[in-house]
């Protein structure tokens, strides 16, 4: 009986690249999945939102350059 307890206690279940694949395989897909709706919903708001940007920062530059060609006091 002592035997059959030590040889148990003793043996310790090996996991296979099987096994670890099939652990790690969910958590991949998760970070895949988060990682593709980051980027689409970067290339929806940047498509949304690039019109009205590119007019501040034109807006902008206008009065860097007007500040630059108007006379000092």
């Amino acid at each position: 009986m002592e035997e059959n307890e030590e040889i148990e206690e003793n043996e310790e279940p090996t996991i296979t690249w099987q096994k670890r694949a099939k652990m790690a395989l969910p958590h991949a897909g998760l970070y895949l999945s988060l990682f593709v709706y980051l980027m689409v919903g970067a290339a929806v708001f940047h498509w949304l939102e690039y019109e009205a940007d590119e007019k501040i920062q034109n807006a902008k530059l206008e009065r860097i350059k007007n500040v630059r060609t108007s006379p000092a006091f």
